[in-house]
């Protein structure tokens, strides 16, 4: 199946959803989801409140783990692979010109995409959503809270898909 793209004009009228003003080449950790396109459930489940990744999954992982070897500027705190998406910490230690977050996640992205579809057949279909969702996390208590919800993340996973399921 074609995909149909929108119009260029609706392209070009998008509202960002990155903080106005910042420079995403600077120093800073950054909170980053990235989900998967329509939902699927391709890198794993949730047993007991662990995730059990599948082969698809394990290449995220795998793809994120190669980011500081790019780009020596970052390094990775916090991760998790989820079925239908991708929660991480991204530590961008010095500015380097064109190595911004957007960047890093736009290889990331491609790079995972290109793997994950060839293991499942599927060339040519979008693997992630257009867009990523960032926080910028400003304290030490920021890092410190996302890190925990971060780990928390497939625990929470069987109780909401269990009220999902009730309601």
């Amino acid at each position: 199946m074609i995909s149909q793209r929108p119009p260029r004009t609706q392209i070009l009228n998008r509202k960002s959803i990155r903080k106005k003003g910042h420079d995403y080449a600077s120093p800073a950790y950054y909170f980053l989801t990235i989900m998967v396109n329509d939902g699927e459930r391709l890198f794993g489940k949730i047993e007991n409140g662990k995730i059990i990744l599948s082969e698809a999954g394990k290449i995220i992982g795998k793809h994120w783990k190669k980011v500081p070897v790019v780009y020596p500027n970052t390094s990775l705190d916090e991760f998790v692979v989820m079925p239908d998406h991708f929660h991480a910490i991204l530590q961008i230690k010095t500015r380097v010109e064109r190595v911004t977050v957007g960047n890093i996640l736009k290889s990331f992205k491609s790079f995972s995409a290109q793997e994950v579809n060839v293991l499942l057949g599927r060339q040519g279909n979008r693997l992630w959503q257009r867009n990523y969702y960032d926080r910028i996390l400003k304290t030490q208590k920021d890092v410190e809270r996302i890190r925990w919800y971060s780990r928390q993340n497939p625990a929470k996973w069987d109780s909401e898909q269990r009220l999902t399921a009730e309601i």
